[in-house]
């Protein structure tokens, strides 16, 4: 029996998007219009999962802008994940393979040593990939148009976990 991945939402802080995340203290909210919204603390607009490596420093290992990563319960139509403010600090481990099997998902917590997954050589040779970083997987980001192939999984300790509806 196969089980269907279904990807997280990106909302970056200052990005328009088809959609946005209307950050409150308590309580959050999607909606199409955020000019119906009052009293948001932050707006962030929704990006493409994979865009979100723009909005990542690779090099100091930290948040460019305040992100939302979020995933909707289509049984209560809720939406949870996760908020990183702008420059948290993250750890980057980058995986290159002929063909990368990651195991862990978002939201998953990692402490150094954790299989994350597998890699497979073109000669057939299989190595386990074991994480060096410690905190919650935020992010997993797949690299298909590079030789050899990469995936990049992004861990933060840092986070405040959010709850938000869709706007009425």
């Amino acid at each position: 029996m196969s089980e269907n991945y279904v990807f997280y939402e990106v909302y970056v802080e200052g990005v328009e998007g088809p959609r946005y995340l209307c950050v409150k203290n308590d309580e959050s909210i999607i909606t199409s219009n955020p000019a119906s919204i009052e009293s948001c603390s932050k707006i962030l607009g929704l990006i493409p999962y994979e865009r979100v490596i723009d909005y990542i420093d690779l090099l100091e290992g930290r948040t460019k802008k305040t992100l939302g990563v979020l995933i909707e319960d289509p049984s209560t139509g809720i939406y949870r994940g996760f908020l990183l403010g702008e420059n948290t600090p993250i750890c980057l481990q980058e995986v290159q393979g002929s063909y990368i099997f990651i195991q862990s998902k978002e939201g998953f917590s990692v402490k150094p040593g954790d299989l994350l997954g597998y890699t497979v050589s073109d000669k057939l040779e299989t190595r386990k990939i074991k994480s060096n970083c410690e905190g919650l997987i935020v992010f997993i980001i797949d690299q298909p148009w590079e030789e050899p192939r990469k995936t990049l999984v992004v861990v933060a300790s840092e986070y405040r976990s959010i709850t938000a509806r869709k706007n009425p």
